[in-house]
Parts: structure tokens; sequence; C-alpha cells
């Protein structure tokens, strides 16, 4: 039986590159804001994630077992992604408004989660509160970054994200995801391009077609 690259690189940490050694470690002298200061800091990052309808990236990811991967990340809200694996991670990852889709070329296997209960949440919902549903276990400054713990108010043992930004500009440069199982992944950006037309069928999916070259969502 083959195990693919869904058991080798770990669903997991695939499906955490959603919507991400071990974190992209906060400096023991970094700034913990509290009170007004972490209210203004998020206010500033509910702003910047609500502004943003379309992007699109390259990024690297590694997870806290030293699993490496590279790819290209697309992002339409609401509801919508598509992570593209450089090769050899034969994997790509789907979000159509309803799903996220994990397709295993090597196995040709296809899994459909809800969207809502997968991290993609904090990428595509069409607003985002910090507050309410969603629960801020940190906010801190370093080095002219700033990260944002968060959970999920009503499942916090289902994992934790952590969105770190510059803050001259600000912008979204990695965030970080722990699962379950206390596996971590980080997710770093670069040539971030925001807003602009993203193709539509970047976020349709069909076995069927995958493995067809012309077809304009697989690429």
């Amino acid at each position: 039986m083959r195990k693919g690259w869904t058991g080798r690189f770990g669903w997991r940490a695939v499906c955490a590159a959603v919507i991400g050694a071990t974190l992209w470690m906060a400096p023991v002298q970094a700034e913990e804001l509290r009170g007004d200061d972490a209210e203004e800091a998020l206010a500033k990052v509910e702003a910047y994630l609500n502004e943003i309808r379309t992007f699109s990236a390259r990024f690297e990811q590694i997870d806290s077992r030293g699993r490496r991967a590279s790819g290209r990340v697309y992002v339409q809200k609401p509801g919508k992604l598509r992570f593209e694996y450089d090769p050899p991670v034969p994997i790509l990852i789907v979000a159509n408004g309803n799903f996220l889709i994990h397709y295993d070329k090597e196995l040709e296997s296809a899994t459909y989660l809800n969207q809502r209960d997968t991290p993609a949440w904090f990428l595509v919902a069409p607003d985002i509160e910090l507050h309410g549903d969603v629960t801020v276990t940190g906010v801190e400054r370093d080095g002219g970054k700033l990260r944002v713990g968060l959970t999920k108010t009503s499942s916090p043992d289902d994992g934790a994200a952590t969105l770190i930004f510059t803050e001259n500009p600000f912008r979204l440069v990695e965030w970080s995801i722990t699962d379950q199982q206390g596996v971590t992944t980080d997710v770093a950006l670069k040539d971030v391009l925001i807003g602009g037309e993203v193709d539509r069928k970047l976020f349709e999916f069909s076995e069927r077609t995958w493995n067809d070259s012309t077809y304009p969502g697989n690429r």
C-alpha cells in the first residue's frame, strides 16, 4: 500500500498551511500589549484583513518535525482559496466556498472537509471580528513585528493560530498553526500581491480533470 504524501508530509500539516521547527519564535524580550494598546493593534489587524478581497503570494512552510514545502497561494473572499505545492509535493488544496478539498495526486485521492471546521477561516471569512467567535490569546510586539494569537472560542482544543504582521508597512507576512496533536506548521509569505483579478477557475476542482494540463484550474 502506497503511503503517499498525505501520510509522509502529514495531512494536518498540509491543512494547517491554510488558511501553516517550532513557532517562528518570539524573542524573550517581546512586548506583550494590553488594554488600549492591544485594542488599537487588534483594530488595525481587523481593518487590514477586512480590506483584502483578493491576494496571491509565494509561500514557504515548515512544520515542527522539520518537513518543508513551498508553493503559491491564491485567495478570493468570501470563501475561496488555492494552495499549489511545488514538486515533488503532489498536493493541491482548494476551498470552493463550501468545502476544503485536499487532493493527493500520488494516491489519486481527494478529501473533503467542511470549510468552517478548518484553519482556512481567517483567510477567507468575508468579515473578521477578533472577538465573540474568536478568542485572542495574546498580542505581542517585537522588532517591528506584531504577533496575534487566536483560537476558536467554541473549540479552543482544535488548535491555535498566530498571525504575524510587519508594522511599517502593515501587512501579513507569516502565520503559524498548531493542531490538536501539537504539530506546528509555519508559513512565510513573499511576493505578495493584494487586489486585482484572480481566475475563478483556480477555485474549481474535479478529480476527473486533474491530470488534464489544458484545464485552466490545473497548473
